[in-house]
């Protein structure tokens, strides 16, 4: 049941508080994506955790999907309501609900008994560390990936870091492509000038 739910964590990074508010119409189909407005934590809608939490998210293919296979409820505006329509009890719901939702998204699987777990997830707050992870691996500059997730580009610097692999090397490359294309341009027009 609270599969769909795993998939949009997992590929957008939102903290527990934040899905757990997630109405609607904070999602944008025109423009594929979510905007996070509210949070919910202790009981009380509260306005996102700082200034820049709130903010707009991208919504991958697989988030679009697991998006359109929830029913919309009447009783309630709510993305991911519990079972009265209202808001999630995390409390409750990490004890009952997570490991079978986790499961279920096919996001994370059990390793087989006596295998080693490769990839922690014990947590709902871990999706958030996985989407950090999966988007710095996939080239999503930390400046962006600060602005999806709400975070400060310091403390994405001081969390994920260490997962930027190649960064060195992809801004050589970078550099060298620019400069390489910039000394053919004005070796162009230093030709074209010769020749008039």
């Amino acid at each position: 049941m609270f599969g769909p739910l795993v998939i949009v964590a997992a590929y957008t990074g939102l903290r527990p508080s934040e899905w757990t508010a997630l109405e609607w119409k904070d999602i944008d189909r025109a423009e594929v994506v979510l905007r996070v407005e509210r949070a919910y934590s202790y009981g009380l809608i509260k306005p996102p955790k700082t200034k820049g939490s709130r903010r707009r998210v991208p919504l991958p293919a697989r988030t679009t999907e697991a998006l359109e296979t929830l029913p919309r409820r009447i009783d309630t505006r709510l993305v991911f309501p519990g079972p009265r329509g209202s808001y999630i009890d995390l409390r409750n719901w990490r004890k009952r609900e997570w490991r079978p939702a986790l499961e279920a998204s096919g996001v994370w699987t059990p390793p087989p008994k006596g295998q080693p777990v490769l990839v922690p997830c014990s947590r709902p707050y871990d999706l958030r560390h996985s989407y950090a992870a999966w988007s710095l691996a996939a080239g999503i500059p930390a400046h962006d990936l600060s602005r999806y997730m709400g975070s400060s580009l310091r403390m994405i610097d001081l969390t994920y870091g260490h997962l930027v692999r190649g960064s060195e090397e992809a801004a050589r490359s970078r550099l060298d492509a620019f400069t390489h294309d910039a000394a053919a341009a004005a070796e162009g027009d230093n030709a074209a000038g010769a020749e008039s």
